[in-house]
């Protein structure tokens, strides 16, 4: 087994313990005054909150959500008379590219605006009022759904408080897509189908079992492969990895590399782990180059998706004199189907552009063509066990769920 890169851009990995959730160990005075500089203050950081829209953003672990339509924060730090006069610093980082976040500047001493200095370099140092208390706010330029940024509160002596991770979502809520990975909100967790392969512009037919798993054949001959990953603008800018795992031995497959972020080049380190780590564009979609050799009949790769403390299932890719195309995308549609409160949920999967019909106990029937591989559909129910009948082309799909 053999698996090459092809390096246009090598990157270096920089980790923020603080985007972590590791801080440095304060040792703070009362009133999160700084034992290492008393005109500086200490705090955690759920002393400071903030509004988007006039409207108060919850906090959860360290994680917050705003509306696209968010273009301007107003942060709040509230203490006590312990801090009056000291300095807030609070410093904001891993903004995702092609976004900016400007603090608005003003005196630093009326606890109402950010200090000029401190702005240039992302950061917001402002004086706490006789209260102990400050406000201030960012404005947000070319904000979309799944761009972010990181906050926390610094100090001397290596003080950093935890910190806490705003991510644009559509809703602008903290609930994430069911494809968002439990450990990291930032990288999909989703089923393989939504992964695809073309040759000379013609989809590879991938052929899923009951399991999940799934077969495809290219030729001998083929060498270039175009893998696209496809889901909606609910996963816009996350991150995916696509990893390939069992190559056989005399197989060799060589990644193309280049800016990860553009949706078009896997990350260049990422060779380490025999994959494609790539983010996602606007569309929810990304696609990379593959160089396939040693092609011989009796040999296969796999191909999975992978993130943390998640693997799914693979596609075995064996080799004929010719591949094996399909004209509808690729892939024979599927669907999950499981019960809520109050509602019946149904993930339709590997279906863009066919026709989907869904049958709810004794109800009429519900017909509609989903708009990419990857749509999830609410529908209103009763509490108690209902059947349900699920139908793409085909394909049919019933379970009975309990609706709580």
């Amino acid at each position: 087994m053999k698996i090459q890169f092809i390096p246009r851009l090598v990157k270096l990995l920089v980790i923020s313990l603080a985007t972590l959730g590791i801080s440095a160990t304060p040792a703070s005075a009362v009133g999160y005054v700084c034992a290492a500089d008393s005109s500086q203050i200490c705090a955690p950081i759920s002393a400071l909150t903030f509004t988007t829209n006039g409207i108060h953003s919850p906090i959860s672990s360290g994680l917050a959500s705003a509306n696209p339509a968010a273009t301007r924060f107003n942060f709040a730090f509230r203490s006590d008379a312990n801090t009056s006069g000291k300095y807030l610093t609070v410093h904001f980082f891993d903004i995702t590219s092609g976004m900016h976040l400007l603090p608005v500047i003003g005196d630093p001493n009326a606890s109402t605006g950010c200090a000029a200095s401190g702005a240039t370099g992302k950061n917001c140092i402002i004086k706490a009022n006789s209260l102990g208390s400050a406000s201030f706010s960012i404005t947000i330029m070319n904000s979309s759904i799944g761009k972010s940024f990181s906050y926390q509160i610094m100090g001397p002596a290596g003080f950093a408080s935890s910190a806490v991770n705003v991510m644009f979502t559509k809703t602008g809520s903290n609930s994430q897509p069911a494809g968002t990975c439990t450990a990291d909100r930032m990288k999909v967790c989703t089923p393989i189908s939504n992964v695809g392969m073309t040759l000379e512009n013609k989809n590879v037919k991938v052929t899923y079992a009951v399991d999940g798993t799934g077969t495809a054949t290219i030729g001998t001959s083929s060498s270039l492969i175009n893998f696209i990953y496809s889901s909606n603008t609910e996963y816009a800018y996350k991150w995916a990895f696509i990893k390939f795992l069992n190559i056989s031995s005399g197989i060799t497959i060589s990644l193309d590399s280049g800016d990860p972020t553009l949706s078009t080049a896997c990350e260049a380190q990422d060779a380490n782990f025999n994959g494609c780590r790539i983010r996602l564009d606007a569309n929810g979609s990304a696609s990379f180059m593959v160089t396939v050799a040693g092609n011989q009949i009796g040999k296969n790769f796999q191909y999975e998706i992978s993130g943390p403390n998640y693997d799914s299932k693979t596609v075995t890719v064996g080799f004929a004199a010719s591949p094996v195309f399909s004209a509808n995308g690729g892939s024979l549609g599927s669907a999950t189907v499981t019960g809520a409160k109050s509602m019946v949920k149904i993930l339709v999967l590997s279906s863009k552009g066919q026709k989907v019909s869904v049958v709810i106990g004794s109800g009429p029937k519900i017909a509609f063509v989903p708009e990419s591989n990857f749509e999830s559909y609410y529908f209103p129910r009763t509490k108690g066990s209902v059947k349900v009948v699920v139908t793409i082309g085909t394909t049919k799909i019933t379970k009975t769920i309990k609706i709580t």
